[in-house]
């Protein structure tokens, strides 16, 4: 499988090589629309902001760190789900 970044294709042999594992979750981004692409990549920032800020064991495995920001930003969306539900559309 190829992943498409920043206009140069990554293969998962070489994110494997880099020590990089890809993870199949259920918001993938051929699932899911762009909104929920960029808020999931922003709460993911913010959450990598926040782990470096802190005291945590994966601080200094970079691994580590962003499979925590990315888990914490994926649980943040599930729970903003279903607290408030399916965002509106825009009014007219």
């Amino acid at each position: 499988m190829r992943t498409q970044r920043s206009g140069f294709e990554i293969s998962s042999v070489a994110l494997r090589k880099r020590g990089i594992e890809e993870v199949n979750t259920p918001w993938r981004a051929t699932t899911m629309t762009r909104n929920e692409y960029d808020e999931m990549e922003a709460t993911a920032n913010v959450a990598l902001a926040g782990l470096l800020a802190g005291d945590g064991q994966w601080v200094s495995n970079p691994n580590e760190l962003v499979r925590h920001a990315f888990d914490i930003a994926e649980a943040f969306n599930v729970e903003k789900k279903r607290r408030l539900g399916e965002r509106p559309e825009w009014d007219n």
